[in-house]
């Protein structure tokens, strides 16, 4: 059986235990031959950043000059070591994980990571220290102080070789910060705050060349800009097409994984085409010809599927699944949140938004909601669909990231009554999965209309609101891909539940929805859709005067336009609209539903099931 590293970011227990690994060490000579010393690369969560900081660890490394053989013999760049191979101390700060509760936390947490990346630097290499200096530099209560205190003995010991740095996670804490504590960020990271002191003092080392190389690590721009005139030395190749797939997989890795673990040659399509639409989907760079596949999420797949050959009860972790937090935390960044909420609304309907793409936040200036998108972009909550000079059109990656974006959707119609009834949602999609009964869900989706909408924000509210709404509401149930506005045929589908492959439930569901203003209901519509006035009827005693009377009748009036009721209209055009689609080749197929919900304000009024004609 292949051993999977989920989860595994240690790359000496990855090469030792000889757990699947595709070879990146090609990257290091590209590092090396890129034209600066000092590189920032960002990356969303979970994308493999810390094996990476990991990996260039034990290449550099002095102390690793015995075991290189072991950790990257079979590999391109054991094969074709470059001169700086082990040639380094390794100085590697890790900034994750820090508290962010209260600002003397932030503090008190940094200060811990930076004393333990010195700490640890002291103990790999004992004979650079003296006892008396390793207390002194341990015992100063500020990051900075450190810092200078340990450069200090490192150029009196006249240490050779230089300092290979190493941060990973540099902008976890800060980006945090940014949502919830916006003042408390421009004091730690701007101005002459503790952060970006520490900062100051690793330029400072680069200029004495005690630092001879630095590979840092984030998620997104923001922490650098505040600190540009602290550590302004960085080169970003974030968006550089030669680093595009230095992390994440391609495609073919993730093929080549699944013929690695024994899936057939008549499986793996079908597999491959569900990882594509759950995991696939990030482009950082659009002149590179591949787009990437989380690889958390796909190792946590297959590391599943091939112990039971069968696919996971769900198709996202429970830390992804928390994710949708990220998304309400960068909305929240300058109070946006608010706001933001029709951005997000169309953002959801179109499938992609239309803005600029910002390489360093100017925190100083605020943030609008251009360089929200900005942000959801580097955090992978959207990627590149096209750009047209400076103009970027921003989509959802994939269906885990589109989940996330419904998840927070609803969570701000609903606010946190949705937490209290968000099993007893699931149980009404259970009854109709697996019964067909539909009715108690359109009660909660007209709970949630009514709970979710004011009269004022009922005078711009359509169709599209209610379908992505409902979409919303359906995401919980994970036995099903949720396929909004589907393509068959050259028509839309407003909503199809589609059976995930080897997911047990008993139905697919197809669902076309209507929606009236309460205050319309009573309308009439012509044949073009039109409102009109209601048709006025003759009197039959005013008729009947008119034939007594000896004038002449007047000529008969012209055939009226037909008209009806609004109600009316729509529902027959529902019903119509669903016999086609239902009648379509690829709904041709057993234990398929179909079901036309005209809603009237937040009340449900008709449900007109699809009926085969015999």
């Amino acid at each position: 059986m292949l051993k999977i590293p989920y989860a595994i970011a240690d790359y000496a227990r990855l090469r030792r235990e000889q757990f699947f690994y595709v070879d990146r060490t090609n990257y290091i000579e590209f590092l090396e031959l890129y034209a600066t010393s000092y590189i920032m690369f960002l990356r969303p969560r979970r994308f493999g950043k810390s094996l990476i900081i990991s990996l260039l660890a034990h290449y550099y490394d002095v102390n690793q000059v015995a075991n290189f053989q072991q950790l990257f013999g079979d590999l391109y760049i054991g094969k074709k070591p470059t001169p700086f191979a082990n040639q380094y101390m390794i100085l590697r700060f890790d900034f994750s994980g820090i508290e962010t509760n209260n600002v003397q936390k932030v503090h008190e947490s940094f200060l811990v990571k930076v004393k333990d990346g010195f700490k640890n630097f002291m103990s790999a290499y004992p004979e650079a220290f003296a006892i008396a200096q390793k207390n002194s530099i341990l015992s100063q209560t500020l990051a900075s102080s450190v810092a200078v205190d340990f450069f200090g003995c490192y150029r009196q010991n006249q240490l050779r070789p230089a300092i290979y740095l190493l941060i990973d996670e540099y902008d976890q804490f800060t980006n945090e910060l940014l949502s919830f504590h916006f003042a408390e960020f421009q004091d730690i990271v701007s101005k002459n705050g503790y952060v970006r002191k520490f900062y100051e003092v690793l330029k400072t080392e680069t200029g004495r060349g005690s630092i001879d190389r630095i590979f840092l690590t984030g998620v997104a721009p923001v922490t650098m800009d505040s600190m540009t005139s602290g550590f302004n030395i960085t080169t970003d190749i974030t968006l550089h097409p030669l680093f595009h797939d230095m992390m994440g997989f391609t495609e073919v890795e993730v093929l080549d994984l699944l013929r690695k673990i024994d899936v057939s040659e008549t499986e793996s399509p079908l597999i491959l085409d569900d990882l594509r639409k759950w995991y696939d989907g990030y482009r950082f760079d659009l002149d590179s010809p591949n787009h990437l596949y989380n690889p958390e999420m796909v190792l946590y797949f297959v590391n599943y599927y091939q112990t039971v050959r069968k696919y996971p009860k769900k198709m996202l972790t429970a830390n992804v699944a928390t994710d949708y937090q990220k998304i309400a935390q960068i909305f929240r960044i300058g109070n946006n949140e608010e706001t933001s909420l029709a951005y997000l609304n169309t953002f959801l309907e179109k499938g992609e938004i239309k803005s600029y793409l910002t390489d360093r936040f100017n925190v100083a200036v605020g943030f609008s909601l251009k360089e929200i998108w900005s942000m959801l972009f580097y955090t992978g909550m959207t990627t590149l669909k096209s750009v047209l000079g400076n103009d970027y059109t921003f989509q959802m990656p994939n269906y885990v990231i589109k989940s996330l974006y419904y998840d927070y959707f609803v969570v701000l119609q609903l606010g946190m009554a949705y937490g209290t009834i968000q099993y007893e949602i699931r149980e009404a999609i259970g009854e109709l999965v697996w019964h067909g009964h539909i009715e108690p869900f359109t009660k909660w989706v007209g709970h949630a209309l009514q709970k979710a909408h004011s009269n004022r924000d009922n005078i711009g509210y359509n169709e599209k609101h209610l379908k992505t709404l409902v979409v919303g509401l359906l995401f919980p149930y994970e036995n099903y891909l949720i396929r909004s506005e589907y393509e068959v045929e050259k028509r839309f589908i407003d909503i199809f539940l589609e059976r995930i492959s080897q997911v047990n439930i008993k139905h697919e569901i197809l669902l076309e929805l209507k929606y009236i203003k309460k205050e319309n209901e009573h309308q009439w519509v012509d044949k073009d859709d039109k409102i009109v006035d209601p048709p006025t009827p003759i009197s039959t005693k005013k008729v009947a005067k008119l034939r007594k009377s000896k004038l002449p009748l007047p000529p008969p009036a012209p055939k009226p336009i037909p008209v009806k009721p609004l109600f009316d209209h729509i529902v027959e055009k529902g019903a119509i609209q669903l016999a086609e689609y239902m009648q379509l080749k690829r709904f041709q197929q057993p234990n398929l539903l179909g079901f036309c919900l005209v809603y009237v304000g937040s009340e449900c009024r008709k449900i007109i099931p699809y009926i085969p004609i015999e």
